[in-house]
């Protein structure tokens, strides 16, 4: 029998994408002010770069793209990082992690700069519908998930068994594969099934 549900954070619990969004709009604004350059005009192409080429350097590409002499890429990523989100849990999500609460013990573990982990989960306000939040990168980058500790670590404060445990998240590589690894139950979803594949394997 489950006791413990352990839910990944981003693409599970709400849309990461949402996070990203919030992020380059405070660049553009950043950026904007400083070369007085539109700043929904910076937006949509720091958004084309993430459509086109997803992660890695959409900042670079704006400097090139827009010949900006007097901001640095590591400005860009800092205000990206450091920026207070503007990003919420659906209200169906909500709703169920209420129902759940009611019968299971529940906790998040999360991968990711630990200070950008806290300022989203600060922003979702998920703290007050969870047991407890583990970030998986606090005490060492190896620990992350699929490492086991973090896993090994919410059983033994909850007391449970690997039986009585599962992982509901998004990533195979990482929420799944570290799951089963040690024997913990898994459900993998992405954020438009969280709701009704709960319901049907879960809360039935």
């Amino acid at each position: 029998m489950i006791k413990l549900i352990i839910f990944d954070l981003d693409d599970t619990l709400y849309k990461e994408n949402s996070y990203v969004k919030s992020g380059f709009s405070e660049v553009s604004k950043y950026i904007s002010k400083k070369t007085k350059i539109p700043q929904k005009k910076i937006f949509t192409y720091i958004r084309g770069t993430f459509k086109r080429w997803w992660r890695g350097n959409n900042f670079d590409k704006v400097i090139e793209h827009f010949n900006i002499k007097n901001i640095s890429k590591e400005e860009m990523i800092e205000i990206y990082r450091k920026h207070i989100p503007k990003i919420k849990i659906s209200d169906k999500n909500i709703k169920l992690l209420k129902l759940l609460k009611k019968k299971y013990l529940l906790c998040i573990i999360t991968n990711g700069n630990p200070w950008v982990q806290r300022n989203k989960t600060n922003a979702l306000d998920v703290e007050k519908y969870v047991d407890k939040i583990y970030y998986a990168e606090d005490e060492w980058f190896n620990y992350r998930k699929p490492h086991k500790r973090f896993f090994q670590k919410a059983m033994k404060e909850f007391w449970t068994k690997p039986k009585e445990t599962i992982m509901i998240g998004d990533d195979i590589t990482t929420d799944i594969a570290g799951a089963k690894s040690i024997g913990i139950e898994t459900l993998h979803i992405n954020i438009k099934t969280i709701a009704s594949e709960i319901r049907r394997k879960i809360i039935q």
